[in-house]
């Protein structure tokens, strides 16, 4: 997460160029909002794009957020980047065997 906020840097040195960093996170497709994970129903996100690797969307006007998951695992994964701030979910549990995990609001 800190390489993200970090525009790729670790300790303090690059490991991506400026250029191949924002090529990873710039949006490649828009997503519509029925296909995209059903937490639209709670962020309510007015854009949601896929970049490489990344499902994204906004939250209250910030983001990108951006979560995924595949069989066996999932992930959240929060990102305000004009405020260096993240947050990271990280969950096991089997698709195949149980059905997805609700999302509650609080």
């Amino acid at each position: 997460m800190r390489f993200v906020l970090d525009s790729a840097k670790v300790n303090g040195k690059r490991l991506l160029k400026p250029e191949t960093y924002a090529e990873w996170l710039k949006p490649q497709t828009l997503v519509p909002q029925d296909q995209f994970y059903p937490t639209v129903a709670l962020t309510k996100p007015t854009w949601t794009t896929y970049a490489f690797g990344w499902f994204q969307h906004d939250y209250m006007e910030n983001g990108p957020f951006s979560s995924g998951s595949m069989d066996g695992t999932t992930a959240i994964i929060g990102l305000l980047p004009s405020q260096n701030l993240g947050f990271m979910s990280p969950a096991t549990w089997t698709m195949r065997s149980s059905p997805r995990p609700d999302v509650q609001s609080v």
